[in-house]
């Protein structure tokens, strides 16, 4: 095997023949490596903060709709039915969503009577609207009333006999 001799300092070092260069390339291929590792991470970063951006818009969406169904189902008939027919997106969320719209509409079946509100707003891709459907009751609880006691009276006065008679009175109170 031929060897070189490299002249270090005072001392003289032999290199082996086939080596020369290696260092480079070794260099080059870790280069390369890491130049593709940083642009995957890049482009995942990229790609998770649209997702989070996405994942916030629809959250404010989501409270947008809440708010806006407990605005709506606290107000008489005819305010509500005002109210449904100018529904707007708020100022703050029509800053923060692009091209946000809102629809309502009411449903009335044999089911009872629905709101339902609808949000969309312009996202990447096609996406169907953010939906809410709230039930609106016909009486209201009492001020200071026990919602739970109210319901159960509700439901009791509803209540079929198995005779199909229809009971017409509970005292939701319990008896001491």
């Amino acid at each position: 095997m031929t060897e070189h001799t490299a002249q270090l300092g005072h001392r003289r070092r032999v290199l082996p023949l086939g080596r020369h260069g290696s260092l480079l390339v070794e260099a080059l291929v870790a280069a390369t490596i890491l130049a593709v590792i940083i642009s995957v991470i890049t482009q995942a970063h990229g790609r998770l903060m649209r997702l989070w951006g996405d994942t916030r818009n629809c959250q404010l969406a989501t409270d947008e709709l809440c708010n806006q169904m407990d605005r709506l189902l606290d107000l008489d008939p005819t305010q509500r039915a005002v109210e449904i027919g100018s529904i707007a997106v708020s100022g703050e969320i029509a800053e923060v969503l692009p091209a946000a719209t809102m629809t309502a509409e009411l449903i009335g079946d044999e089911l009872g009577q629905r709101l339902r509100l609808t949000i969309n707003w312009q996202r990447m891709g096609s996406s169907k609207p953010l939906e809410m459907i709230g039930w609106i009751t016909s009486t209201a609880i009492p001020p200071g009333g026990d919602a739970i006691a109210h319901a159960l009276a509700e439901d009791a006065i509803n209540t079929a006999s198995p005779a199909g008679d229809t009971t017409t009175s509970v005292n939701p109170e319990p008896q001491p």
